[in-house]
Order: C-alpha cells, then sequence, then structure tokens
C-alpha cells in the first residue's frame, strides 16, 4: 500500500475517533463500559500513544531504535494514563489535539527512504517499521472509536443517539 494511502487510512481512523470524542463531550469522568477506563481515561490513554507513535517515527527517522512496543503494555497504558491524571477535560482536548499535530507532523517529515525498508528491532526485539506503525496506530483509533460510539449508544447524556 503505497505511503499516501496509508496516511489517508489514518486520517479517517483519527477523525472517527475524534467525532466520537467530540460527542462525549461533559461525559468524560464516565466509565466507557462496566469496569472499563473513564471517557477520559480513555483519551489519555490515546494521547499517550500518539507521544509514542510520533517518538517512533523520529527515531526510525533518526536511525535509533524505536521504542514502541513495550513488555508488559497493561502496565504502560496505565503509567501512561496516570501520567495525564491531572488533565480536566478541556486540558485533555487540548492536549489530544497536540499530539496527534505531533504523530501527523512526524509521519509528513519522516524521510521516504523509511516507507518501504526493512524492520528495525526495538529495544524489546519486535521488528518495527513505520508502516507497522501507521497500521498499528490506524487500528488502535478505530478499536477506541468503535469503544466511545457504543459507549454514546447505550447513554442519554449529550451526543448519545439513545
Amino acid at each position: 500500500m503505497s505511503r499516501e494511502r496509508q496516511l489517508a487510512d489514518l486520517d479517517r481512523a483519527r477523525f472517527r475517533y475524534a467525532s466520537a470524542v467530540e460527542r462525549c463531550r461533559g461525559r468524560f469522568g464516565e466509565p466507557v463500559a462496566p469496569g472499563r477506563w473513564t471517557v477520559g481515561d480513555l483519551v489519555r490513554h490515546v494521547s499517550a500513544w500518539d507521544d509514542a507513535g510520533a517518538e517512533g517515527v523520529v527515531a526510525l527517522a533518526e536511525g535509533r531504535p524505536p521504542d514502541v512496543y513495550a513488555d508488559d503494555i497493561d502496565a504502560w497504558n496505565g503509567a501512561a494514563v496516570a501520567g495525564r491524571a491531572t488533565l480536566d477535560e478541556t486540558a485533555l482536548l487540548v492536549d489530544l489535539a497536540g499530539t496527534r499535530r505531533r504523530l501527523h507532523q512526524a509521519l509528513i517529515d519522516a524521510p521516504a527512504r523509511l516507507w518501504g525498508a526493512p524492520p528495525v528491532a526495538s529495544p524489546h526485539g519486535e521488528p518495527v517499521t513505520i508502516e507497522g506503525i501507521v497500521e498499528v496506530w490506524r487500528d488502535h483509533d478505530e478499536e477506541h472509536a468503535a469503544e466511545l460510539e457504543a459507549f454514546l449508544g447505550r447513554g442519554h447524556g449529550p451526543g448519545s443517539v439513545a
């Protein structure tokens, strides 16, 4: 798949996620499902992933091993959410917009030589390519957009379909 197609697919997933987040305004303190994170925590999580993705792309561009996969993803996710715990809804939306821009810019600025390049081993031993980062981040946004859409379908607050 071409670079342009991959980025367009990522942009579509990111738009779907952003649209779902926007419809959740005023409900960031509510869990997305019983026993799950709140809407706000999900936004914290996705913002942290954007930062990790941008850092991974920059590392690839600089010839460094990209550290985009964690040995214990649940622990990494928990720490990532906790690191943004003090951000209220407005600050979370500003943070999300910033992390979205940073990842997008890192991908746009990535040298053409990275697209189609052989995998580079991460510090954890996983093979990483820029295409792999785009694919994982696209799927991640789709997953969490669907989660928020399901939440909105069950709710009775602003933005819900019930």
